[in-house]
C-alpha cells in the first residue's frame, strides 16, 4: 500500500546495540578491611525486561536450598530493554528534502533518500545487586556521564557515510530494595535508570543513473519558424570528459559538440522517440566547442587554400583524483577530445612554454608509440613546425577530402598518457 519495495536499515537494532555497548565495561571491586583489593568483577550485561530477571531470581530465592542455589542467577548484573518509542515533532525535517548518497562501487548510479524521521527510543537500564555497596559502585560509574545527556556518534544507514550525533538523555533514576520473607530469602537491590535516545528512522533508498549525455535539438522550418513538424537542424550535446568521470570530480571537464543536419528527413514528432540513439541521422557538419572553440584565420599559403583553426595547447599536471603525471590541456580541459571537419586546416599551437619537451605527434593508435603504434607524418597532410615550447611552434593537420582517417590520437613521444582523441567527420 505504501508503494515501496522492501527495505530494512536496522536502525532500531543499531540503536539497541549502541546503547548496550555503553555499559558493557562496568566493573566492581571488593576490598579487605585494610583497603587491599581482593576481587575485581566485570558486571554482566543482558537484554531483557526487569520482570524477567526478578522472576528468575524468585525461582531460586531460598539460599538454604542447595538444589536451586546451584543454578541461581549471579549478582550483580545489568539488564536493559526498550520501554517505548515515540515521534519527536520538534526535530521534524522537511518532507521533500532529499539526501544524495554516492555508490562507491558504481559511479554511474546516484542513490537518493528522503530526509529521516525523528523518533525517540526509551530505554530502561537496571542495575541489580545483592548488597548496597555493589549497587552503588555500578550506579556511580554511570550517572556522572549524563548531564543529563551523553552524545554518541553512530552510522545510521549501512553502506553509506552518513553519521549522526545522537544524544542519550537520562530521564530519571529510582531505587527498589526487593527484600521480602525471612533471613534465608535472597535480597535483591534494583536501581532503575530510564533513558531517551533521540535518533532517526530512514525510508527506502532510490537509485537512478547519473545523466552523462545532455542534448538540445532545434527543429526549424524553411522560413525560420520553430515547429514540431519541422526537420532537425542542429543538436548540441554536452558530455563529461572522460565519460566515466566521478560526479564528485572538481573541476569536472566537459566536451560540448554541435552537429548540423539538413533537416529533410526527421521531424520532431518522429525524432523524439529516438532521441537517445546517437547517430540516428548523420550530421551534415560537426564541430567541437571545447570551452570556447579554436581561433580561425584565413589561409596563409600552407593549408592548401583552406581556412585555419588554431588550438592553443598547454601542458600541466593531471587534475583527476589519483592521477599522476602531465597532460595536454585546451582551455583548461584535460586531454580534450577534438572533433575536426573536412575542409579545414587545424593547428595545435605549442608556443606556450609549458609545452617544452612535450611535442604533439599523431598516430592511429591510442598513446601512439607508447602503445605499439607509429607516428604519422610529416607528410602532405601532417607537419610539425618549430620546437615545442618556443614561439611559433605548432603541429598542423590538413583535413580535406583526401585525408582517409576518421579517428586519430595525439600524444607526446617523450611521455606516455598525455594525449587524447581526435574525431574527423
Amino acid at each position: 500500500m505504501l508503494g515501496k519495495s522492501h527495505f530494512y536499515h536496522e536502525a532500531i537494532k543499531r540503536a539497541v546495540s549502541v546503547f548496550g555497548t555503553m555499559f558493557n565495561e562496568i566493573d566492581i571491586q571488593r576490598d579487605n578491611a585494610d583497603g587491599t583489593q581482593t576481587q575485581n568483577i566485570r558486571v554482566p550485561l543482558s537484554y531483557g525486561p526487569k520482570q524477567k530477571f526478578i522472576a528468575r531470581l524468585d525461582q531460586a530465592a531460598d539460599l538454604m536450598d542447595s538444589s536451586t542455589s546451584r543454578v541461581a542467577m549471579t549478582l550483580p548484573r545489568l539488564a536493559f530493554d526498550i520501554t517505548g518509542l515515540n515521534y519527536d515533532a520538534e526535530r521534524k525535517l522537511g518532507k521533500l528534502k532529499q539526501y544524495k548518497l554516492q555508490d562507491a562501487s558504481d559511479n554511474t548510479v546516484l542513490k537518493t533518500q528522503f530526509a529521516p524521521v525523528p523518533y525517540n527510543i526509551q530505554f530502561g537500564l537496571y542495575a541489580m545487586a545483592k548488597n548496597t555497596e555493589d549497587a552503588l559502585q555500578i550506579v556511580e560509574q554511570i550517572l556522572p556521564f549524563f548531564t543529563p545527556d551523553f552524545t554518541v556518534t553512530m552510522t545510521t544507514v549501512p553502506g553509506t557515510s552518513e553519521k549522526r550525533d545522537v544524544p542519550i538523555v537520562l530521564q530519571d533514576v529510582s531505587y527498589d530494595d526487593q527484600y521480602e520473607g525471612d533471613f534465608q530469602s535472597r535480597r535483591v537491590i534494583i536501581w532503575t535508570m530510564n533513558f531517551e535516545m533521540k535518533t532517526y528512522l530512514y525510508g527506502s533508498i532510490g537509485k537512478s543513473e547519473i545523466i552523462r549525455d545532455v542534448r538540445a535539438r532545434t527543429y526549424i522550418t524553411d522560413d525560420g519558424q520553430v515547429d514540431s513538424a519541422a526537420g532537425r537542424q542542429s543538436e548540441i550535446s554536452v558530455i563529461p570528459n572522460p565519460t566515466s568521470a566521478n560526479p564528485e570530480t572538481s573541476p569536472l571537464n566537459i566536451t560540448e559538440t554541435i552537429n548540423f543536419f539538413d533537416g529533410n528527413n526527421t521531424d520532431y514528432l518522429t525524432d523524439r522517440t529516438t532521441i537517445g540513439a546517437i547517430g540516428s541521422q548523420s550530421p551534415e557538419d560537426q564541430f567541437n566547442i571545447p570551452t570556447g572553440g579554436g581561433q580561425s584565420q584565413d589561409d596563409d599559403g600552407s593549408s592548401g587554400g583552406q581556412d585555419i583553426t588554431t588550438y592553443q595547447i598547454t601542458v600541466d599536471s593531471k587534475s583527476g583524483y589519483g592521477e599522476t603525471g602531465n597532460a595536454y590541456y585546451y582551455n583548461g580541459v584535460q586531454q580534450q577530445t577534438f572533433s575536426l571537419v573536412r575542409g579545414t586546416t587545424y593547428r595545435f599551437s605549442q608556443s606556450d612554454t609549458s609545452n617544452s619537451g612535450h611535442p604533439i605527434r599523431f598516430s592511429t593508435t591510442s598513446d601512439g608509440t607508447h602503445n605499439g603504434g607509429s607516428q604519422l607524418g610529416p607528410n602532405g597532410y601532417i607537419n610539425y613546425v618549430g620546437t615545442s615550447g618556443s614561439s611559433g611552434a605548432y603541429t598542423q593537420i590538413i583535413v580535406d577530402a583526401g585525408f582517409n582517417h576518421s579517428t586519430l590520437y595525439y600524444y607526446c613521444p617523450n611521455h606516455s598518457g598525455m594525449g587524447g582523441t581526435i574525431n574527423i567527420s
